[in-house]
């Protein structure tokens, strides 16, 4: 399917938004923040989706980088350099793990956000400009339809955060539930007698 195809579907479902208003200004404002809401509503689903997804593995990479973390300290108490760099090496590979984790959330928040961005450049791009009531050095008096949706993007993003936990339960991860996913106590005891005869 076609970049087109998509954005021919896009316009017979979101042209109408732009058209509510008698001033061409109010209306393209109103389709534009109807958008904003849109995208960040999909960004919201698709990141819980992928964090419900990755919730069990998040949670034990997480622990896990941890104690080896508090692993790696005790060997290098110990003057144990090789332990310590295994231990190390493991967890740092752990945190590399959480960190393409949360660019794949990321992307998921804003994949649709990119995709009505390229919807009102393929509409809207030299049709629409607002001009500023104020000028700055080395910025230009005016935005157009780019500069109108990245502002309410962010708009919208900062009130759906205010407003997230009324009416949007994250999951949470209990304790049971990190503890059963790594290292039993009793292992890491013997890692550290081993780790200290060593």
């Amino acid at each position: 399917m076609s970049f087109e195809t998509i954005f021919s579907i896009m316009d017979s479902l979101l042209l109408p938004f732009f058209g509510l208003s008698a001033s061409p200004a109010k209306s393209y404002l109103i389709g534009v923040l109807f958008l904003a809401l849109l995208a960040n509503l999909i960004g919201e689903v698709f990141t819980d989706i992928i964090f419900r997804k990755n919730m069990e593995e998040i949670a034990r990479l997480k622990a896990e980088a941890d104690k080896l973390g508090e692993l790696a300290m005790l060997a290098l108490s110990v003057d144990n350099l090789q332990a310590y760099e295994a231990c190390n090496r493991r967890a740092n590979e752990n945190f590399s793990r959480l960190f393409y984790l949360s660019i794949a959330t990321s992307a998921a928040y804003l994949w649709a956000g990119f995709l009505t961005l390229g919807w009102l450049q393929s509409r809207f791009m030299g049709r629409v400009e607002f001009l500023l009531p104020f000028t700055l050095p080395g910025f230009p008096g005016s935005f157009g339809y780019a500069g109108a949706f990245i502002l309410a993007y962010a708009l919208v993003y900062v009130l759906f955060k205010l407003v997230k936990p009324y009416f949007w339960k994250v999951p949470e991860i209990s304790p049971e539930e990190v503890e059963n996913s790594i290292l039993s106590p009793e292992e890491i005891r013997e890692m550290m007698e081993r780790l200290k005869k060593s």
